[in-house]
């Protein structure tokens, strides 16, 4: 049974709750992490949206924010479409505004910001040039196993 994406608008913020992952579940998702932070983008899309598949909980939508942004680094890493990487960047913010500082471990906050920093430097640049999109501004993912639920 495939699960209904729901829009940021159809989120309610009481809904939003730190759900546990299974230990497979877990170990995908940090999989993706460290997939992300080596700028291995899409393997990273691909390693959370397996995860995303299984959750049914509001909540997943934090999952979409980080394979939304993963896919705007993808596109930007192969200095293809830049106002497509924009509208992913958008997307993500988006629906990782719903969540706290922190959540499942990743410093959200960070996060927004540093996606909002590489928006503006794609705006500055206002190309598609790889070598402007230098690894050093792009956004990285903070974690920490102590903000992770150990018994995930």
């Amino acid at each position: 049974m495939r699960i209904k994406k729901k829009r940021v608008d159809e989120i309610h913020p009481t809904a939003i709750v730190e759900f546990e992952l299974t230990p497979s579940q877990r170990k995908q998702f940090l999989h993706g992490i460290e997939l992300f932070n080596a700028q291995k983008f899409w393997e990273a899309h691909e390693a959370w949206e397996e995860v995303w598949k299984e959750r049914i909980e509001d909540a997943r939508i934090f999952l979409q924010g980080l394979i939304q942004a993963a896919a705007a680094l993808h596109l930007i890493v192969g200095g293809s479409r830049i106002g497509g990487a924009k509208r992913n960047f958008y997307k993500s913010v988006a629906k990782l505004s719903l969540f706290p500082p922190h959540f499942l471990g990743i410093n959200v906050q960070q996060f927004r910001e540093d996606i909002s920093n590489c928006v503006g430097l794609l705006a500055d640049t206002g190309s598609n040039d790889n070598e402007n999109h230098q690894a050093k501004d792009l956004p990285k993912l903070f974690f920490s196993f102590s903000e992770l639920s150990q018994t995930s």
